[in-house]
């Protein structure tokens, strides 16, 4: 600003804040309001907002007046966004410009490539996993089981009777019960369904043990018999051999001819 005829005034010159003082520091001649201007050049093309004078640009663009576009290389090779100078690639495509056509193979993390010569989509291996590289972990599971199973990992661990996904069909291929009669051979009636009996286990005894034991328990009954018939056999008293006994009364014990004992009567013992 030009100011006529102040020149023997401008002895001193101090800011205070906002206030600009020409003049005597006792008595200040002029006093001037500074304001800073809010404006910004070419208004920032309409590619940015001006703060305090100054433009931010937005993610496309850069220079003191957002006009000169941010340069990423090779403009992401029309396969992505440039933000910042760094290319965003769309799916299936790398690289730093956006150029590496992406391999099924070497992204679809938890799952395979369902396309022709194992090309995209990636297709999920199960419902524990998502997203286009099925890299995306699923926490839920669909329907909550259906209140039939336990979620693990996303996937329905169904209860016994219930099948699909959500553990949400019912299954016919179990019989329900209340008793054990109820199901057939082979089967008990477990918590309402019909279950498969385990069948006892088969005994480990060789059959040849068996057959050996058998003819063993035979010989030792033959052997058994000859001797009580050899011993029965060996006494020649006139009753067969062995002892005689006479009830009419206490006698006495005598050696017979053949070996075994004759017990005499009474009357013939003195």
């Amino acid at each position: 600003m030009f100011i006529e005829n102040c020149q023997a005034d401008l002895t001193t010159a101090a800011i205070q804040g906002t206030n600009l003082y020409f003049g005597n520091a006792a008595s200040p001649a002029h006093v001037y309001h500074l304001v800073a201007s809010q404006s910004c050049p070419e208004d920032c093309n309409s590619h940015g907002t001006c703060v305090q004078g100054s433009c931010v640009c937005t993610a496309r663009w850069t220079g003191p007046s957002c006009s000169a576009p941010v340069q990423c290389p090779r403009n992401c090779s029309n396969a992505g966004q440039c933000i910042g100078g760094v290319c965003h690639c769309n799916l299936r495509r790398g690289g730093a410009d956006c150029s590496i056509t992406e391999r099924c193979s070497q992204m679809c993390q938890h799952g395979s490539c369902r396309g022709a010569n194992s090309t995209w989509p990636c297709v999920c291996e199960s419902n524990a996993w998502s997203g286009p590289y099925c890299s995306e972990r699923r926490v839920a599971c669909p329907n909550d089981c259906s209140n039939h199973g336990t979620c693990r990992e996303g996937l329905c661990s169904c209860d016994t009777g219930f099948m699909g996904d959500d553990c949400g069909i019912v299954d016919g291929t179990v019989i329900r019960c209340a008793f054990d009669t109820d199901c057939g051979d082979g089967q008990a009636c477990d918590s309402g369904f019909c279950r498969d009996v385990e069948a006892e286990p088969e005994s480990q005894i060789s059959p040849t043990l068996i057959a050996v034991a058998v003819i063993g328990a035979a010989a030792v009954g033959l052997i058994g018999l000859v001797t009580i018939f050899k011993s029965w056999k060996g006494g020649s008293s006139p009753y067969g051999g062995g002892m005689v006994t006479d009830l009419a009364g206490p006698s006495k014990l005598q050696p017979g001819a053949g070996g075994g004992y004759v017990r005499l009567p009474k009357r013939l013992v003195k």
